[in-house]
């Protein structure tokens, strides 16, 4: 994962909505050959054998669960709100500290 959080913070989001935003995003130029999937399917697909790679990876190098929300202090489902509204509960989190 990138750091694109402060530690402590995590963004869900359902599979399917997940799916939905990178087979949306292959009009975005700067993607291109990045998560080309030819189905919602497979789309799915690839990102759960994605989160599986990475519970293993972290497990085996960290001793933790990465999807275990217990380890954050703040966690936003990002499946139904936009981008701007994630990044404004983050900003209003991270004032209240």
């Amino acid at each position: 994962r990138l750091p694109l959080l402060p530690p402590g913070r995590e963004l869900t989001v359902e599979p399917d909505v997940g799916a939905l935003r990178i087979l949306g995003d292959r009009a975005n130029e700067s993607r291109k050959g990045v998560d080309e999937y030819d189905s919602l399917r497979a789309t799915i697909e690839a990102t759960r054998e994605r989160r599986v790679s990475e519970s293993k990876r972290y497990m085996q190098y960290y001793g933790v669960d990465n999807h275990d929300l217990a380890h954050y202090d703040l966690v936003i489902d990002t499946s139904e709100i936009t981008p701007e509204q994630a990044v404004e509960m983050i900003l209003e989190k991270s004032q209240t500290r």
